[in-house]
């Protein structure tokens, strides 16, 4: 989805199409009836160090001194917006088990 806004400089006023996709889009975890898919994993050895993973803003991401994102497993609740955005397969959602934790 893009999202028109306008971005002001020095006076003057332009017109910027944006994505928007990211946590604010997805259903809230906090909610009493949300249910994790499980939690994703990354594959170091496959990640490119491109940063695409960390453009929804998830809290459960940070990028590690070397470059390559690191997934906080406690934080995590398999959403896959990192996922979707990787095109190098380098993140993995492991599913919840029926009953239990991921």
């Amino acid at each position: 989805m893009a999202r028109s806004c306008i971005v002001g400089r020095q006076g003057k006023a332009a017109d910027v199409k944006m994505e928007v996709f990211g946590i604010a889009e997805s259903q809230c975890a906090l909610l009493k009836e949300f249910v994790p898919k499980g939690k994703c994993i990354l594959h170091e050895d496959a990640c490119k160090k491109c940063g695409q993973c960390l453009v929804p803003g998830c809290p459960a991401m940070v990028k590690q001194e070397n470059g390559i994102p690191k997934i906080d497993a406690a934080m995590c609740n398999g959403c896959e917006l990192c996922a979707k955005r990787c095109k190098f397969h380098a993140i993995e959602l492991i599913p919840r088990e029926k009953g239990g934790k991921a």
